[in-house]
Protein backbone atom coordinates (compact mmCIF):
# COMPACT_ATOMS: atom_id res chain seq x y z
CA UNK A 1 0.00 0.00 0.00
CA UNK A 2 1.10 3.45 -0.81
CA UNK A 3 2.47 6.08 1.61
CA UNK A 4 -1.55 7.13 2.46
CA UNK A 5 -3.57 10.19 3.31
CA UNK A 6 -5.93 9.77 5.56
CA UNK A 7 -9.41 11.12 4.78
CA UNK A 8 -11.84 11.61 7.79
CA UNK A 9 -13.69 10.06 10.02
CA UNK A 10 -16.30 12.80 12.00
CA UNK A 11 -17.47 11.43 15.52
CA UNK A 12 -20.46 13.16 17.08
CA UNK A 13 -20.86 13.26 20.65
CA UNK A 14 -19.97 9.79 21.44
CA UNK A 15 -18.36 9.01 18.70
CA UNK A 16 -21.10 6.77 16.99
CA UNK A 17 -21.73 8.74 13.69
CA UNK A 18 -19.17 7.61 10.87
CA UNK A 19 -18.93 10.10 7.82
CA UNK A 20 -16.05 9.58 5.48
CA UNK A 21 -18.15 7.95 2.52
CA UNK A 22 -17.73 11.79 1.21
CA UNK A 23 -14.34 10.80 1.08
CA UNK A 24 -14.79 7.06 -0.58
CA UNK A 25 -14.65 7.67 -4.38
CA UNK A 26 -11.99 10.99 -4.73
CA UNK A 27 -8.67 9.91 -3.61
CA UNK A 28 -7.63 13.24 -5.10
CA UNK A 29 -7.83 16.69 -6.89
CA UNK A 30 -6.08 18.94 -8.88
CA UNK A 31 -8.00 21.60 -6.47
CA UNK A 32 -5.49 24.41 -4.64
CA UNK A 33 -6.49 25.34 -1.53
CA UNK A 34 -7.73 28.74 -2.40
CA UNK A 35 -10.17 26.71 -5.22
CA UNK A 36 -11.70 25.10 -2.05
CA UNK A 37 -13.16 27.48 -0.63
CA UNK A 38 -14.13 29.42 -4.04
CA UNK A 39 -15.94 25.20 -5.01
CA UNK A 40 -17.95 25.86 -1.76
CA UNK A 41 -20.04 28.29 -3.43
CA UNK A 42 -21.34 25.42 -5.83
CA UNK A 43 -23.75 22.46 -5.37
CA UNK A 44 -22.59 19.37 -4.11
CA UNK A 45 -21.66 17.11 -6.78
CA UNK A 46 -20.62 13.41 -6.63
CA UNK A 47 -17.93 12.53 -9.43
CA UNK A 48 -19.83 9.92 -11.69
CA UNK A 49 -18.16 7.27 -13.68
CA UNK A 50 -16.42 9.49 -16.51
CA UNK A 51 -15.35 12.06 -13.90
CA UNK A 52 -17.76 14.98 -15.17
CA UNK A 53 -18.88 15.93 -11.93
CA UNK A 54 -17.12 16.31 -8.66
CA UNK A 55 -17.59 16.80 -5.15
CA UNK A 56 -16.69 20.42 -4.13
CA UNK A 57 -14.69 21.43 -7.29
CA UNK A 58 -16.85 21.38 -10.18
CA UNK A 59 -15.66 20.22 -13.41
CA UNK A 60 -14.44 21.95 -15.71
CA UNK A 61 -13.11 23.54 -12.50
CA UNK A 62 -14.47 27.17 -11.29
CA UNK A 63 -12.35 30.40 -11.78
CA UNK A 64 -11.15 31.33 -7.82
CA UNK A 65 -11.62 34.40 -6.43
CA UNK A 66 -8.42 37.07 -6.09
CA UNK A 67 -6.99 36.04 -2.24
CA UNK A 68 -5.63 33.42 -0.23
CA UNK A 69 -7.91 30.68 1.40
CA UNK A 70 -9.07 26.91 1.46
CA UNK A 71 -9.96 25.13 4.65
CA UNK A 72 -8.58 22.48 6.48
CA UNK A 73 -8.09 19.10 4.62
CA UNK A 74 -6.77 15.61 4.95
CA UNK A 75 -6.84 12.61 2.24
CA UNK A 76 -8.83 14.28 -0.27
CA UNK A 77 -8.67 18.38 -1.06
CA UNK A 78 -12.20 18.44 -2.66
CA UNK A 79 -13.73 17.32 1.16
CA UNK A 80 -13.89 20.65 2.74
CA UNK A 81 -16.18 22.61 0.74
CA UNK A 82 -18.12 19.29 -0.11
CA UNK A 83 -18.25 18.41 4.34
CA UNK A 84 -19.59 21.97 4.82
CA UNK A 85 -22.51 22.52 2.42
CA UNK A 86 -23.29 18.62 3.90
CA UNK A 87 -23.46 20.46 7.06
CA UNK A 88 -20.34 18.50 8.32
CA UNK A 89 -16.63 19.41 8.41
CA UNK A 90 -13.12 17.93 8.26
CA UNK A 91 -10.27 18.45 10.22
CA UNK A 92 -7.06 21.35 9.91
CA UNK A 93 -5.05 18.02 9.16
CA UNK A 94 -2.93 16.50 6.95
CA UNK A 95 -1.58 13.16 7.12
CA UNK A 96 0.08 10.04 5.69
CA UNK A 97 1.50 7.42 6.56
CA UNK A 98 4.83 5.07 4.96
CA UNK A 99 3.87 2.16 3.13
CA UNK A 100 6.15 -0.26 5.24
CA UNK A 101 7.65 1.76 7.82
CA UNK A 102 6.38 2.65 11.16
CA UNK A 103 6.17 6.28 10.83
CA UNK A 104 3.29 8.68 10.32
CA UNK A 105 3.91 12.54 9.42
CA UNK A 106 0.69 15.08 10.13
CA UNK A 107 0.48 18.99 10.72
CA UNK A 108 -0.10 19.71 14.16
CA UNK A 109 0.96 23.02 17.01
CA UNK A 110 4.04 23.25 19.17
CA UNK A 111 3.57 20.47 21.85
CA UNK A 112 3.58 16.62 21.00
CA UNK A 113 0.86 14.98 20.37
CA UNK A 114 -0.25 11.53 21.06
CA UNK A 115 -1.78 9.25 18.63
CA UNK A 116 -5.44 9.29 19.21
CA UNK A 117 -5.58 12.29 20.65
CA UNK A 118 -8.45 14.93 20.37
CA UNK A 119 -7.57 18.45 19.53
CA UNK A 120 -9.05 21.50 19.45
CA UNK A 121 -10.10 22.74 15.85
CA UNK A 122 -8.90 26.42 16.95
CA UNK A 123 -5.65 24.59 18.29
CA UNK A 124 -4.70 23.29 14.77
CA UNK A 125 -0.99 24.01 13.79
CA UNK A 126 1.38 24.24 10.70
CA UNK A 127 4.14 22.51 12.47
CA UNK A 128 5.40 19.28 11.45
CA UNK A 129 4.93 16.64 13.41
CA UNK A 130 6.55 12.93 12.84
CA UNK A 131 5.50 9.36 14.73
CA UNK A 132 7.69 6.26 15.02
CA UNK A 133 4.75 4.30 16.65
CA UNK A 134 7.51 0.98 17.20
CA UNK A 135 9.21 3.31 19.27
CA UNK A 136 6.28 5.64 20.74
CA UNK A 137 2.87 7.06 20.92
CA UNK A 138 4.11 10.69 21.12
CA UNK A 139 5.01 12.44 18.24
CA UNK A 140 8.31 14.26 17.57
CA UNK A 141 7.87 18.06 16.91
CA UNK A 142 10.04 19.67 13.99
CA UNK A 143 9.49 23.42 15.33
CA UNK A 144 11.58 24.53 12.42
CA UNK A 145 9.28 22.78 9.42
CA UNK A 146 5.96 24.34 8.36
CA UNK A 147 3.69 22.07 7.48
CA UNK A 148 0.05 22.90 6.48
CA UNK A 149 -3.51 20.96 5.36
CA UNK A 150 -3.74 22.31 2.20
CA UNK A 151 -0.15 20.80 1.45
CA UNK A 152 0.47 17.72 -0.77
CA UNK A 153 2.74 15.38 0.83
CA UNK A 154 3.97 11.86 0.80
CA UNK A 155 6.61 9.26 2.50
CA UNK A 156 8.89 7.37 1.02
CA UNK A 157 8.25 3.68 1.96
CA UNK A 158 10.05 3.42 5.13
CA UNK A 159 9.20 6.79 6.23
CA UNK A 160 12.70 8.03 6.11
CA UNK A 161 11.92 11.22 3.62
CA UNK A 162 8.93 13.35 3.21
CA UNK A 163 8.34 14.48 -0.55
CA UNK A 164 6.34 17.91 -1.03
CA UNK A 165 4.49 18.33 -4.38
CA UNK A 166 6.71 21.02 -5.02
CA UNK A 167 9.61 18.92 -5.15
CA UNK A 168 11.09 19.59 -1.49
CA UNK A 169 12.43 16.67 0.12
CA UNK A 170 13.23 16.38 4.09
CA UNK A 171 14.96 13.71 5.60
CA UNK A 172 13.47 13.17 8.53
CA UNK A 173 16.79 11.63 10.38
CA UNK A 174 18.84 13.98 9.58
CA UNK A 175 16.80 17.36 9.28
CA UNK A 176 18.47 17.73 6.05
CA UNK A 177 16.90 19.39 3.01
CA UNK A 178 17.46 18.15 -1.22
CA UNK A 179 14.69 18.73 -3.46
CA UNK A 180 13.30 16.80 -6.95
CA UNK A 181 12.63 18.59 -10.23
CA UNK A 182 8.52 17.75 -10.44
CA UNK A 183 7.49 20.68 -12.05
CA UNK A 184 5.56 23.24 -10.60
CA UNK A 185 2.57 22.05 -7.82
CA UNK A 186 0.31 24.38 -9.10
CA UNK A 187 -0.62 26.30 -12.61
CA UNK A 188 -1.54 29.67 -12.95
CA UNK A 189 -4.21 30.93 -15.61
CA UNK A 190 -5.37 34.08 -16.39
CA UNK A 191 -4.87 34.89 -12.58
CA UNK A 192 -6.57 31.98 -11.35
CA UNK A 193 -4.78 29.05 -9.34
CA UNK A 194 -5.27 25.44 -10.18
CA UNK A 195 -3.09 22.20 -9.10
CA UNK A 196 -0.97 20.59 -11.10
CA UNK A 197 -0.03 17.69 -9.08
CA UNK A 198 -3.02 15.75 -7.43
CA UNK A 199 -1.26 13.19 -6.05
CA UNK A 200 2.56 11.33 -5.67
CA UNK A 201 3.04 7.85 -4.86
CA UNK A 202 6.45 5.98 -4.25
CA UNK A 203 7.05 2.94 -5.63
CA UNK A 204 8.06 -0.25 -2.72
CA UNK A 205 12.13 -0.05 -3.56
CA UNK A 206 11.37 3.76 -3.08
CA UNK A 207 13.44 4.38 -6.29
CA UNK A 208 10.60 5.63 -8.57
CA UNK A 209 7.96 8.10 -7.82
CA UNK A 210 4.18 8.18 -9.42
CA UNK A 211 2.80 11.82 -9.98
CA UNK A 212 -0.18 12.65 -10.99
CA UNK A 213 -0.35 15.55 -13.01
CA UNK A 214 -2.93 17.73 -14.48
CA UNK A 215 -2.48 19.96 -17.58
CA UNK A 216 -4.66 22.95 -17.74
CA UNK A 217 -5.42 24.78 -20.97
CA UNK A 218 -3.14 28.08 -20.61
CA UNK A 219 -6.15 30.39 -22.16
CA UNK A 220 -9.72 29.56 -20.94
CA UNK A 221 -9.44 29.10 -16.98
CA UNK A 222 -10.60 25.83 -15.17
CA UNK A 223 -10.52 24.01 -18.46
CA UNK A 224 -8.66 20.93 -18.13
CA UNK A 225 -6.51 19.59 -21.35
CA UNK A 226 -5.00 16.57 -20.28
CA UNK A 227 -4.08 14.03 -17.33
CA UNK A 228 -1.15 11.85 -16.85
CA UNK A 229 0.57 9.70 -14.85
CA UNK A 230 4.14 10.33 -14.82
CA UNK A 231 7.10 7.85 -13.73
CA UNK A 232 9.96 9.38 -12.10
CA UNK A 233 13.44 8.14 -10.83
CA UNK A 234 14.08 9.07 -7.38
CA UNK A 235 15.59 11.03 -6.15
CA UNK A 236 16.99 12.02 -9.73
CA UNK A 237 13.91 13.07 -11.45
CA UNK A 238 14.27 11.80 -14.71
CA UNK A 239 11.32 10.94 -16.57
CA UNK A 240 11.07 7.30 -17.48
CA UNK A 241 7.29 7.00 -18.78
CA UNK A 242 3.71 8.15 -18.43
CA UNK A 243 0.62 7.34 -19.68
CA UNK A 244 -3.29 7.97 -19.19
CA UNK A 245 -4.92 7.50 -15.61
CA UNK A 246 -8.10 5.60 -15.32
CA UNK A 247 -10.31 7.64 -12.72
CA UNK A 248 -9.97 11.33 -12.92
CA UNK A 249 -8.25 13.05 -9.62
CA UNK A 250 -7.29 9.83 -8.50
CA UNK A 251 -3.64 7.74 -7.67
CA UNK A 252 -5.20 4.61 -7.93
CA UNK A 253 -2.09 1.94 -9.32
CA UNK A 254 0.01 -0.69 -7.69
CA UNK A 255 3.51 -1.41 -8.21
CA UNK A 256 5.83 -4.55 -8.45
CA UNK A 257 8.59 -4.55 -5.52
CA UNK A 258 11.34 -3.49 -7.91
CA UNK A 259 9.46 -0.42 -9.04
CA UNK A 260 9.23 -1.93 -13.07
CA UNK A 261 5.96 -2.88 -13.80
CA UNK A 262 2.59 -0.49 -12.48
CA UNK A 263 -0.90 -2.10 -12.38
CA UNK A 264 -3.80 0.10 -12.95
CA UNK A 265 -6.78 0.82 -14.78
CA UNK A 266 -7.83 2.78 -17.85
CA UNK A 267 -10.21 4.95 -18.81
CA UNK A 268 -12.65 2.41 -20.16
CA UNK A 269 -11.92 0.72 -16.13
CA UNK A 270 -9.76 -2.14 -17.56
CA UNK A 271 -6.98 -3.19 -15.51
CA UNK A 272 -3.76 -3.18 -17.46
CA UNK A 273 0.18 -3.94 -16.57
CA UNK A 274 2.06 -1.50 -17.22
CA UNK A 275 5.85 -1.07 -18.03
CA UNK A 276 7.31 1.54 -15.59
CA UNK A 277 10.07 3.31 -18.01
CA UNK A 278 7.88 3.54 -21.04
CA UNK A 279 3.61 3.56 -19.46
CA UNK A 280 3.20 1.35 -22.19
CA UNK A 281 0.69 -1.70 -21.60
CA UNK A 282 2.14 -5.39 -21.30
CA UNK A 283 -1.26 -7.16 -20.63
CA UNK A 284 -5.30 -6.37 -20.17
CA UNK A 285 -6.94 -8.15 -17.56
CA UNK A 286 -10.52 -8.86 -18.64
CA UNK A 287 -13.12 -8.31 -17.55
CA UNK A 288 -13.11 -4.30 -16.91
CA UNK A 289 -14.31 -3.56 -13.76
CA UNK A 290 -18.54 -2.37 -13.63
CA UNK A 291 -17.58 0.61 -11.21
CA UNK A 292 -15.29 3.32 -10.29
CA UNK A 293 -12.02 1.65 -9.62
CA UNK A 294 -11.11 1.90 -5.62
CA UNK A 295 -7.45 -0.17 -5.59
CA UNK A 296 -5.32 -1.45 -7.27
CA UNK A 297 -2.66 -4.50 -5.81
CA UNK A 298 0.25 -6.77 -7.57
CA UNK A 299 1.62 -9.56 -5.24
CA UNK A 300 5.26 -9.72 -4.11
CA UNK A 301 6.34 -11.83 -6.79
CA UNK A 302 4.58 -10.21 -9.51
CA UNK A 303 2.08 -13.68 -10.12
CA UNK A 304 -1.31 -12.28 -9.43
CA UNK A 305 -3.00 -8.65 -10.18
CA UNK A 306 -6.22 -7.54 -7.84
CA UNK A 307 -8.49 -4.90 -8.10
CA UNK A 308 -11.14 -3.62 -5.93
CA UNK A 309 -14.41 -1.67 -7.69
CA UNK A 310 -16.71 1.13 -6.32
CA UNK A 311 -19.90 0.03 -4.07
CA UNK A 312 -22.92 1.10 -6.27
CA UNK A 313 -26.03 -0.24 -7.79
CA UNK A 314 -25.69 -0.08 -11.70
CA UNK A 315 -28.44 -1.14 -14.23
CA UNK A 316 -30.72 -3.84 -13.35
CA UNK A 317 -30.11 -3.57 -9.62
CA UNK A 318 -26.60 -5.38 -9.92
CA UNK A 319 -24.63 -4.51 -7.04
CA UNK A 320 -20.84 -3.80 -7.53
CA UNK A 321 -17.55 -3.50 -5.18
CA UNK A 322 -16.45 -6.95 -6.15
CA UNK A 323 -12.54 -7.67 -5.89
CA UNK A 324 -10.81 -9.45 -8.59
CA UNK A 325 -7.73 -11.61 -9.23
CA UNK A 326 -6.44 -12.18 -11.91
CA UNK A 327 -2.96 -14.25 -13.03
CA UNK A 328 -0.22 -11.89 -14.04
CA UNK A 329 1.08 -14.18 -16.38
CA UNK A 330 -1.98 -15.54 -18.33
CA UNK A 331 -4.17 -12.51 -17.68
CA UNK A 332 -7.11 -15.08 -16.68
CA UNK A 333 -9.59 -14.31 -13.94
CA UNK A 334 -8.91 -16.88 -10.79
CA UNK A 335 -11.42 -15.13 -8.22
CA UNK A 336 -14.29 -12.31 -8.04
CA UNK A 337 -15.45 -12.15 -4.69
CA UNK A 338 -18.86 -10.24 -4.66
CA UNK A 339 -19.61 -7.57 -2.49
CA UNK A 340 -22.26 -9.49 -0.86
CA UNK A 341 -19.75 -11.91 0.75
CA UNK A 342 -17.96 -9.18 2.18
CA UNK A 343 -20.37 -7.48 4.03
CA UNK A 344 -22.15 -11.31 4.88
CA UNK A 345 -18.78 -10.94 7.31
CA UNK A 346 -19.64 -7.35 8.32
CA UNK A 347 -17.64 -5.30 6.03
CA UNK A 348 -20.42 -2.90 4.48
CA UNK A 349 -18.50 -0.93 1.72
CA UNK A 350 -15.24 -0.02 1.22
CA UNK A 351 -14.09 3.50 2.04
CA UNK A 352 -10.11 3.36 0.89
CA UNK A 353 -9.88 0.39 -2.15
CA UNK A 354 -7.07 -0.61 0.23
CA UNK A 355 -5.56 -4.12 -0.97
CA UNK A 356 -2.46 -5.40 0.19
CA UNK A 357 -1.19 -9.35 -0.83
CA UNK A 358 0.98 -11.07 2.26
CA UNK A 359 4.92 -10.94 1.98
CA UNK A 360 4.65 -14.65 0.62
CA UNK A 361 1.75 -13.85 -1.53
CA UNK A 362 -0.53 -16.13 -0.29
CA UNK A 363 -3.13 -13.63 1.02
CA UNK A 364 -4.78 -10.61 0.50
CA UNK A 365 -6.10 -8.02 3.01
CA UNK A 366 -8.94 -5.89 1.69
CA UNK A 367 -10.27 -3.09 3.36
CA UNK A 368 -13.93 -2.31 4.04
CA UNK A 369 -16.05 -0.54 6.41
CA UNK A 370 -16.42 -2.86 9.84
CA UNK A 371 -14.21 -5.39 8.43
CA UNK A 372 -10.34 -6.47 7.17
CA UNK A 373 -11.16 -9.07 5.08
CA UNK A 374 -8.16 -11.67 4.51
CA UNK A 375 -8.48 -13.54 1.74
CA UNK A 376 -6.99 -16.68 0.83
CA UNK A 377 -5.12 -16.67 -2.82
CA UNK A 378 -5.31 -19.79 -3.45
CA UNK A 379 -9.00 -20.53 -3.03
CA UNK A 380 -10.30 -17.35 -2.94
CA UNK A 381 -12.20 -18.01 0.33
CA UNK A 382 -12.38 -14.98 3.04
CA UNK A 383 -10.38 -16.82 5.65
CA UNK A 384 -10.80 -14.25 8.73
CA UNK A 385 -12.52 -10.93 9.35
CA UNK A 386 -11.37 -8.24 11.33
CA UNK A 387 -13.47 -6.52 13.36
CA UNK A 388 -12.60 -2.57 12.43
CA UNK A 389 -13.95 0.78 11.86
CA UNK A 390 -11.93 2.31 9.19
CA UNK A 391 -8.66 1.56 8.19
CA UNK A 392 -7.14 3.73 6.14
CA UNK A 393 -3.51 2.22 5.88
CA UNK A 394 -2.98 -1.85 6.41
CA UNK A 395 0.71 -3.14 6.46
CA UNK A 396 1.92 -6.89 6.76
CA UNK A 397 4.64 -8.08 9.43
CA UNK A 398 7.33 -9.03 7.33
CA UNK A 399 6.88 -12.58 8.79
CA UNK A 400 2.88 -12.29 7.56
CA UNK A 401 1.54 -13.30 11.21
CA UNK A 402 0.15 -9.96 11.97
CA UNK A 403 -1.62 -7.07 10.53
CA UNK A 404 -1.65 -3.24 11.74
CA UNK A 405 -4.33 -0.71 10.73
CA UNK A 406 -4.00 2.97 10.56
CA UNK A 407 -6.79 4.77 11.07
CA UNK A 408 -8.27 8.01 9.06
CA UNK A 409 -7.64 11.80 10.54
CA UNK A 410 -11.82 12.31 12.68
CA UNK A 411 -13.38 15.05 12.70
CA UNK A 412 -14.75 14.91 16.25
CA UNK A 413 -17.65 16.95 18.05
CA UNK A 414 -18.36 17.56 21.50
CA UNK A 415 -21.39 16.19 23.73
CA UNK A 416 -22.33 13.40 25.86
CA UNK A 417 -19.70 14.21 27.96
CA UNK A 418 -17.00 15.67 25.79
CA UNK A 419 -16.56 18.87 25.95
CA UNK A 420 -18.65 21.58 23.52
CA UNK A 421 -16.60 22.15 20.08
CA UNK A 422 -15.04 20.62 17.32
CA UNK A 423 -11.91 18.60 17.24
CA UNK A 424 -9.12 17.05 14.84
CA UNK A 425 -8.66 13.72 16.24
CA UNK A 426 -5.30 12.26 15.07
CA UNK A 427 -4.92 8.45 13.68
CA UNK A 428 -4.96 5.19 16.17
CA UNK A 429 -2.58 2.29 15.23
CA UNK A 430 -4.43 -1.18 16.31
CA UNK A 431 -2.07 -4.18 15.39
CA UNK A 432 -3.53 -8.22 15.03
CA UNK A 433 -3.20 -11.57 15.43
CA UNK A 434 -5.15 -11.91 12.20
CA UNK A 435 -5.52 -15.71 12.21
CA UNK A 436 -7.12 -15.36 15.97
CA UNK A 437 -8.79 -12.14 14.84
CA UNK A 438 -6.61 -11.20 18.99
CA UNK A 439 -5.67 -7.12 19.19
CA UNK A 440 -2.39 -7.40 20.34
CA UNK A 441 -1.85 -3.63 20.53
CA UNK A 442 -3.58 -0.53 20.45
CA UNK A 443 -1.77 2.99 20.02
CA UNK A 444 -4.47 5.60 20.81
CA UNK A 445 -5.80 8.02 23.37
CA UNK A 446 -9.44 8.14 25.66
CA UNK A 447 -11.49 11.44 24.15
CA UNK A 448 -11.76 14.70 26.46
CA UNK A 449 -14.31 14.79 29.34
CA UNK A 450 -16.41 17.58 30.59
CA UNK A 451 -15.19 18.17 34.47
CA UNK A 452 -16.97 15.63 36.56
CA UNK A 453 -18.32 13.32 34.23
CA UNK A 454 -15.88 10.24 34.74
CA UNK A 455 -17.22 10.58 38.08
CA UNK A 456 -20.85 10.53 37.06
CA UNK A 457 -20.26 7.94 35.28
CA UNK A 458 -18.62 5.87 37.48
CA UNK A 459 -21.36 6.46 39.70
CA UNK A 460 -23.97 5.09 37.49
Amino acid sequence: MRSSEFGVRNYGGAGVAVVAALAVWLGGSPCSAREMKAAGDHELRDVDAAGESLVGCPHPLAPLPEGEGGCGIIGVETLGPAVAMAGLWIPNVRAVVAESGTVIVANGGAKPIRLGTWVPQQEAGGVLHVWDWSKSPESRVYKDVELWAGELITLSPTGQQLVWANGTILDLQTGKKTSIDLGPADIEVKGHTYRRIGNLQFSPDGRRLAVQITNMDEQQPGLIKSERIRIVEFPGGKVLGEFQPGESYALRIGFSPDGRKIAAGDPARQIALRDATTGDALRQFAPAMQAQVMGVALSPDGGYVAAYERPDEISGGVQTGDILIWSSASGRQVHRLESARLRERGGLTTTYGGLRFSPDGKHLCAETWGRISVIEVATGEIVAALKSDMARTIQWSRDGQTLTTVSPVAGGEGGNGIPEGRYDVYPSVREFDWRSGVVLRTMTSAAPEVKGAARAKSEE
